[in-house]
Parts: C-alpha cells; structure tokens; sequence
C-alpha cells in the first residue's frame, strides 16, 4: 500500500475515509482512500484544520501508524521555500538528498525509533541516500521535463522562518529547498525500511534570495497550484501500484 505524507488540503477530496491508530507513541488521523481500486493511506501531517505546526506533529507517531496499517512505500510532499535561484517558482522538484544536521524531533529527543538501549530490532541506519531511485524514477516519469531531480532539501528550525543570514548560510552551502517538515518522515521510514521519496513544490524564494520578497498574493497562488501537482503524483502512482525494495542499510543487532 501507498502512503502520502500531505498538507490539510487534501482533507476535502470525496471517498475518503477517516481512521484512527493507535501506536505506542500515540494516536493518529489518516485517510483511507481507493484510487484505480487501489487503497492508498493519506497522511495530512497538520491535522485537519492545521491544528499542529511543525513542532507540534508527532512524527514518530506518523510514520508508525503508517506501517500499523500496512503502507510499504511513502511519497512525502512539501511546498518549500527556494534557496537556488536557478529554481523557479510555482514548479515541483524531486529531493535527492538531505540537510538533517541536529538529527533531533521538535521536542528534542533524537529522531530515531532506536531509542532504548537492547531494545528489540536497534541498529545503524546506513544510507548512500534516503531517497528510493525506484519511486523518484517513476515520479520522474509522471512529471517529465517539468521536475528537476537533483534538489537537496535543507529541514530548517521551526515554527519560524530563517532569518536572512541562516538562509545565506544555507545558500553558500548549496542547499536548494527549505521547509520544516520533512526531515523526520524521512529519516523514521529509513529506519523502518520503508521505502520513501519527496517532492517538494517551490512556492516562494527564501527570505533574502531576491531584493524583494514573494508577495503573500503569489505564495497563496503557488500553494493552491501545488495541489494539482501532488494529486496527479498521487493518482499516477496509484494507478502503477508498483513495488519496490528499499534500497538503504540497517545494520541490526537482533
């Protein structure tokens, strides 16, 4: 089954069905959803009403009761702010990599599921990249030309935006996307070998990048574009109902 990490706007589609699960690290709200005769699980990681900013969300919570259900392969979406002028606005791009430094969830606590010593399947996460080639190739596939697939993905302090000296900071290190959300759904699918990709949707250049900010008419504009885009990922790859092997290491010590 396919898991998609969204944002709240997904929650108006018809035929979805809410459910609840309970993990062990709390209860989560996901969609279910048939597409092609496909089920798929909807994740609206804010909650219906944006009830939770990013430090609010629970990510270990999230990606467990996306496993609960059965899902095997994750798409997380973002809209993003942009860091490469090269990039421009209101177009998907395809993360190939990750800025994760801190390696911590909002609440502090090390993002890792590993977090008790003899605890039962611990181990190493090893990755030559987060990402699965297999999911971003036939994502690259639905959106042709349109997408670049070599966007690394900076997951920034939330829940205010960089100033402007963070964001150059981010800049000079090459660093092509922020936003703040989806370091941790990539790094705990990782963990448990869940197959994952991202697809983030440039909906504003990043504070300083220009001389003059998006407006908020634009940005508004560009969010609302993002779901026509991640919709048609949805319901492509719904309807491939491919399989894939995850691709990264966990060296375990059970």
């Amino acid at each position: 089954m396919f898991g998609f990490i969204v944002g709240t706007s997904f929650y108006d589609y018809p035929g979805l069905e809410e459910k609840k699960i309970i993990t062990d690290f709390g209860e989560v709200t996901l969609l279910l959803w048939d597409i092609h005769a496909t089920p798929v699980a909807i994740l609206p990681r804010h909650g219906k009403n944006h009830e939770y900013l990013p430090h609010h969300i629970n990510y270990k919570a999230c990606i467990q009761a996306l496993k609960n259900v059965g899902v095997t392969k994750i798409v997380s979406f973002s809209v993003a702010g942009v860091l490469n002028t090269d990039y421009k606005l209101a177009e998907p791009y395809l993360v190939d990599d990750l800025l994760f430094l801190e390696n911590r969830l909002p609440n502090g606590e090390i993002c890792s599921f590993f977090d008790t010593a003899w605890k039962p399947g611990r181990g190493h996460l090893i990755a030559g990249s987060f990402y699965n080639s297999q999911i971003m190739s036939d994502i690259q596939d639905i959106l042709g030309s349109s997408v670049i697939d070599t966007a690394c993905y900076a997951y920034a302090v939330w829940p205010r935006f960089n100033s402007k000296w963070e964001i150059r900071m981010y800049r000079n290190c090459g660093w092509d996307l922020v936003s703040q959300t989806c370091g941790p759904e990539i790094i705990l699918a990782n963990e448990l070998e869940i197959p994952i990709a991202q697809v983030c949707f440039a909906v504003d250049y990043a504070n300083g990048v220009m001389e003059t900010n998006t407006s908020m008419e634009e940005l508004g504009e560009n969010i609302a574009k993002s779901r026509e885009v991640f919709q048609k990922i949805i319901e492509s790859l719904s309807k491939k109902n491919n399989d894939y092997s995850f691709e990264g290491f966990v060296y375990r010590f059970d």
